[in-house]
């Protein structure tokens, strides 16, 4: 059996459809931004929650293991191992901004022709809250970033599930040119730090700056990415991952018509938490 069919194994790939999957996805977003790195005030979020103003407007891709490991299963709701979320700005207002309009617009180039005001609105979407919850990072260096540390390559050496965890941070970066290929945004834009930036670029994903660094939850800079580059850039096993990941997903947006609704600038998810706010 090859690496990824362990990580399917052991974890699922869906969307967060419901308030509680979406609450999993909140609740380990906050062990991470949260409690781990520091990036929110622990005083914004009493309930235990990462959450902001662009979350019903978004896609959450979440990672759920599936192990029966206890001390790892969540008692509340699934037990999110891994996220990433894609900000449809359109999604409910056709003037709607991505974060990274709304908080960093001032360190972006306004000339450059990457600049999100020169990209169609209905073809963008932003990348953020990547994240792999600390419950499962299993190598060295592991606590050291919110994702984890990247191998070069899929490995499976001999503790089955543990040695799958760091498939969950590959995952959801797969999950990021997956999604905004599947709703049909390819133009993707990330804000993040300079070792991130040059990870990605490693891994063959072709960042482009389109920003000055600026002062944002730390230090941090706007890219643009093509998503069928990161796709193209991706070694083989990355590539293997992918496919797989890409499957999945595209499985999932067939239920319930789900990726036909966004493409029609209506989700669920983000109805019901707004007539539910």
């Amino acid at each position: 059996m090859l690496a990824i069919d362990h990580f399917f194994k052991y974890f699922k790939l869906d969307f967060a459809r419901t308030p509680d999957q979406l609450r999993a996805v909140q609740r380990a977003r906050y062990d991470v931004y949260v409690r781990e790195f520091g990036f929110e005030n622990p005083a914004d979020c009493p309930d235990g929650l990462e959450r902001d103003s662009f979350d019903p407007q978004s896609l959450h891709c979440m990672a759920v293991y599936l192990g029966d490991n206890r001390a790892k299963q969540h008692a509340d709701g699934d037990t999110v191992a891994g996220c990433v979320r894609v900000v449809l700005p359109t999604l409910k207002d056709p003037d709607g901004l991505m974060p990274l309009e709304t908080y960093c617009q001032e360190s972006l180039e306004p000339d450059n022709p990457k600049h999100p005001q020169r990209t169609a609105r209905d073809s963008l979407c932003e990348i953020s809250r990547l994240a792999a919850h600390p419950e499962f990072r299993r190598r060295p260096r592991e606590d050291e970033t919110r994702i984890g540390a990247l191998p070069d390559k899929i490995e499976l050496p001999s503790e089955e599930e543990m040695r799958t965890y760091p498939l969950v941070s590959m995952a959801m970066i797969c999950a990021s040119p997956a999604v905004a290929l599947l709703v049909g945004r390819p133009n993707m834009f990330i804000m993040v730090e300079t070792w991130l930036a040059r990870l990605l670029k490693r891994m063959g994903i072709p960042l482009e700056q389109i920003g000055e660094p600026t002062d944002y939850h730390g230090t941090r800079t706007a890219y643009y990415i093509r998503a069928e580059g990161i796709v193209e850039g991706f070694n083989q096993d990355m590539r293997q991952l992918y496919d797989r990941v890409e499957a999945t997903l595209r499985n999932n947006l067939a239920r319930d018509d789900l990726g036909a609704m966004i493409r029609a600038g209506d989700h669920p998810m983000g109805r019901e938490m707004k007539e539910n706010s």
